[in-house]
């Protein structure tokens, strides 16, 4: 599991405490003000409890929801429009706007703890909404994957969630052309 300072003082109640278990090594020290009670974590993870006002959206999520077997070479994290940079070579970040922000987010438990992502019905509109940004293999194969788990999307939440987007009719016919 992860953990901030402000986690660890609730459990130890001292840094005294804190210090001493990082000593024993029941904790270990990750990052900045991040701690685990296992040595090596996650990226994701790691990520996550850097950026908890981030969601995991596009290549990251493709990735850990089985729709693509490749790897991203970076981490994509959506944040509100307002939010700080994210200053960090590993991340892209992407500024959504406060009323489509917060549209299929969910959590999801990795082995080191739960992190904040699209669901996949969110991530087909995104998919859509970024066709041009991807190669054109690699927007297939996930198009594909979807076609595999038609049956397990909730067609009732992409029509509500499209209807918060400008350009949601146009989405929804390429959805329906490509997906169905």
């Amino acid at each position: 599991m992860i953990y901030d300072t402000n986690d660890l003082l609730k459990m130890y109640k001292t840094k005294y405490m804190i210090k001493k278990k990082l000593e024993e090594g029941f904790i270990f020290k990750i990052g900045f003000n991040i701690f685990s009670d296992k040595r090596i974590i996650s990226y994701e993870s790691l990520i996550s409890k850097k950026y908890p006002h981030s969601i995991f959206t596009l290549n990251s999520a493709f990735y850990l929801f089985d729709l693509t077997d490749v790897l991203p070479e970076k981490y994509h994290l959506a944040t509100l429009q307002d939010s700080y940079n994210i200053k960090d070579v590993k991340v892209v970040q992407s500024y959504q706007l406060d009323h489509i922000f917060y549209l299929g987010k969910t959590k999801i438990d990795l082995e080191d703890g739960p992190i904040s992502i699209y669901d996949k019905e969110r991530l087909l509109i995104e998919l859509v909404r970024f066709k041009n940004q991807f190669p054109l293999d690699y927007y297939k194969e996930i198009i594909k994957a979807y076609r595999k788990i038609i049956n397990e999307l909730d067609g009732n939440k992409i029509k509500e969630y499209l209807s918060h987007f400008i350009h949601g009719d146009s989405y929804f016919k390429i959805i329906m052309e490509e997906v169905n």
